[in-house]
Order: C-alpha cells, then sequence, then structure tokens
C-alpha cells in the first residue's frame, strides 16, 4: 500500500525522500499489529502536525508533506514526543 500512495502524491520510485525525527503537535493512536503511516504537514517550526482523517484518506494527501510511521511495537505517540517522519 505505501509505494502506491507514494506514487500519487508524486514521490519517485527511488527512495521515500527524506526520513528524520521531528516532535509531533498531538497525540496519534494506531491499531495493534502491522506498522501504519500518518498522514503529516510539518509547521514552520520543524513540529509535525498529524493529519487524522478517517474518510477519504487519500485526498487528505493532497495537502500532506510525508507521512508519520507508527511502528508495528507501539499504540501512541503522545504530543511532544519525536516521531519518525517520511517527506517528500
Amino acid at each position: 500500500l505505501l509505494p502506491l500512495l507514494l506514487r500519487l502524491v508524486g514521490a519517485d520510485g527511488e527512495g521515500y525522500g527524506i526520513k528524520m525525527r521531528l516532535p509531533i503537535l498531538s497525540d496519534v493512536t494506531a491499531r495493534t499489529g502491522p506498522e501504519e503511516f500518518v498522514p503529516c504537514r510539518v509547521t514552520a517550526e520543524g513540529k509535525i502536525d498529524p493529519i487524522l482523517a478517517k474518510s477519504g484518506y487519500v485526498s487528505s494527501l493532497a495537502s500532506a508533506d510525508g507521512f508519520i510511521r507508527i511502528p508495528e511495537d507501539r499504540e501512541t505517540i503522545r504530543a511532544g514526543d519525536t516521531a519518525e517522519v517520511w517527506l517528500w
């Protein structure tokens, strides 16, 4: 699924862009199990602003700068924690 989503937002096939760790502005909760990717924006202050959309997920990518990666062994990332973000 991730390669398809990356193609939809115009990321090249040579990789996933820039990977870094940044502080997150609000809590993000994931299901237990496989890793999840949540679309996000990066603020002018260098913080991650999650785009939490239950429906129309693909349309939320239009305003996204990348994805927050939530590892399979983690259910919640709290506001203020650093998180891995993949930017394009």
